[in-house]
Order: structure tokens, then C-alpha cells, then sequence
């Protein structure tokens, strides 16, 4: 791939970058009196314009979403290879999947539920279950028709989510490399470890049998499956300690804490999106351009929509301010 490309999107990114939120104007919104006070520090950012178009505080979450969506236009319009735009865009295509098999077992409705930011046609998405291309179509067709079909030889909804998460993280990694993007692909690498390991103790938490593990794990992170596997019969704190000088080790080490102290592993994926952040400020906030400045980007403003939304829905609820705090993810800036 030719960085130089990126050479007038990356100048633009870096612009995008200045208006990402800092750490004191999240305490602002943290330490807030209520709800309405968050939204009027909120209303002093990048916000404003998508918060204007609530009719009430309550209905947040319709602005974040409307931020988010408005990023990836913004992130699609300027990227000049289509292949990266693939790749931060297929997390929604295989949400549109997993909810178009949703609708296809249950005979319901889920349009308000489908993802509109990737550009693979819905309605021809839902087709692919009374044609059955699938076979002989694209990967995206083959997808969902292999995914129904794992439903109905199993029944077991449960697979239905290993399936296309595999899927998921084969495609991802597959452009990943042909880009030589090496960084995409370590992160991806990295993210397959945590989710396997979040896998694991919810596997042991549940009283699963081995099999589900074993079924469940992913391929092509950095952390073998089997060996993973070998630990199901022990103690949770021996895979961690197992791995904890691994790249990722001390990310466990904390997020194994956060599931011990709070039996939830919501913590667990805090640490795991904290390393990520770390990973790719590390790598990218000193280069001059490139196709990883966008792909942080991107990175870095799902992070900030999370941190948003714990913020607006602690206040909401009236938790205290280092509750929130605790639950916020690292900031990119």
C-alpha cells in the first residue's frame, strides 16, 4: 500500500484529533449535580450540534449514536484505500448479520436494532436466507447462510456468536496483512487474546463444559487456544499468572482484579480497551502519516462515546463521581 496516500488524510485526522475530549472536561461531566448539568458541560464540546437535536437530556444516547455515525462518514469520505475502510467498518456488518439471523429464527422484527454506518446492503442481507447464494457468493453472503445453518443443526443460539466472531476476526486479519499493516494486526492480535480469556472465566463462571471452550476460542492471537484450554480444570489465577509477562500481562493482572472484586467482568473490558488505547498511542501519535492515524482515530473516538455514555448514564442514575471514574476508559489526547 502506498503511505503516501495518506499523507493529506493524516493532516486531517490530526485536526479531527484536537477536538477529542480531554480528561478535565470528563471530570466536568462526572463530577456534574445531575444529568442536565452533564449535558450543558457536553454543550461547550463537539456535541453541541448533535445534542441541539434532542428534545430532552433523557434521549442522549440518540446524540452519541449520531456522533458516532457522523465520525464514520467523516473517517469514510477521506480514506483513500478501500480495504481500511473495511476494516473499521466490519464490526457493524457482522452486528448486521448476527441480528438479521436474529430476526430469521425468531420471525421478528429488528430493524431499529441493524447498524447503518457499513455499507453492505440490508435488504439483500436478509434475502441471502431464501435464495441461499451463500455457497457460491460473496464471504458476507456465505456468512449469514453458514451461521443459520450452524443454528440449525445445533439449535444452540451460543454458536451462532462463536461462528461469526470468528469470522470477524479471520477477515479483519486477513486484510490486515495483505496491507502490511502491521499494527492493525497486532491489535487485533492482542483483542482476540482478551476476548478468549474473557471467554475462559465466563466459561469457568458459568460451569460450562470444556466443550463450549473449546468451541468458543479464537484462532490467531498471540496466546495459544490449547493452552488456554489446558487451564479449564484449574484455578482462574493460574492462566492469568501463566501470562502475566506476557505484552498483555499486566492488563490481565488488573482485569482479573476488577472481575475478582466485582464478580462482573465489565472492568475486564475496561483494561482490555486501556491497553489497546496505550498500544496505538504508543505506535501512532508520533507518525508524520499514515493509514494507522486513521484507524486510532476511529479507535480513539469509540472510547470516548463509551466514556460519554457511563458519564451520562451514572449521572442519570445518580452514582457518585469516582464510581464513574473508576469505569472510564484511558483517552486517547
Amino acid at each position: 500500500m502506498d503511505r503516501e496516500l495518506f499523507i493529506q488524510p493524516s493532516v486531517r485526522i490530526r485536526n479531527l484529533e484536537k477536538k477529542l475530549l480531554t480528561k478535565s472536561q470528563f471530570e466536568r461531566l462526572y463530577e456534574a449535580d445531575d444529568l442536565q448539568d452533564s449535558i450543558r458541560h457536553l454543550n461547550e464540546t463537539v456535541y453541541s450540534e448533535d445534542l441541539a437535536k434532542i428534545d430532552r437530556a433523557e434521549n442522549f444516547e440518540v446524540a452519541l449514536s449520531n456522533s458516532l455515525n457522523k465520525t464514520y462518514n467523516e473517517v469514510l469520505a477521506l480514506c483513500p484505500v478501500k480495504e481500511l475502510v473495511d476494516i473499521l467498518t466490519y464490526r457493524f456488518a457482522f452486528h448486521n448479520i448476527k441480528v438479521a439471523v436474529k430476526e430469521k429464527i425468531l420471525q421478528e422484527d429488528f430493524e431499529h436494532i441493524y447498524s447503518k454506518v457499513h455499507y453492505e446492503d440490508l435488504d439483500n442481507l436478509r434475502k441471502q436466507f431464501e435464495i441461499e447464494k451463500g455457497e457460491k457468493g460473496t464471504w458476507y453472503e456465505d456468512t449469514v447462510i453458514q451461521a443459520y445453518k450452524t443454528f440449525e443443526e445445533t439449535k444452540d443460539p451460543e454458536k451462532i456468536e462463536f461462528f461469526i466472531d470468528k469470522r470477524y476476526f479471520e477477515k479483519v486479519l486477513e486484510i490486515s496483512k495483505r496491507l502490511e499493516l502491521d499494527l492493525v494486526e497486532e491489535y487485533f492480535r492482542a483483542m482476540i487474546d482478551f476476548v478468549n480469556i474473557r471467554t475462559f472465566i465466563r466459561c469457568k463462571r458459568d460451569e460450562q463444559d470444556i466443550s463450549i471452550l473449546k468451541a468458543a476460542l479464537i484462532q490467531d492471537g498471540y496466546i495459544d487456544t490449547e493452552d488456554i484450554a489446558s487451564y479449564f480444570y484449574k484455578d482462574i489465577e493460574d492462566l492469568i499468572n501463566s501470562y502475566k509477562n506476557s505484552r498483555i500481562g499486566k492488563s490481565l493482572i488488573l482485569a482479573l482484579k476488577g472481575y475478582n472484586d466485582t464478580g462482573r467482568l465489565l472492568l475486564f473490558e475496561k483494561y482490555m480497551d486501556n491497553f489497546l488505547t496505550n498500544l496505538l498511542k504508543e505506535k501512532v501519535q508520533r507518525m508524520p502519516y499514515g493509514p494507522e492515524i486513521i484507524f486510532a482515530y476511529v479507535h480513539a473516538k469509540e472510547v470516548e462515546i463509551k466514556n460519554l455514555r457511563i458519564c451520562l448514564v451514572g449521572r442519570a442514575n445518580g452514582l457518585s463521581a469516582d464510581f464513574i471514574k473508576e469505569r472510564l476508559r484511558e483517552i486517547y489526547v
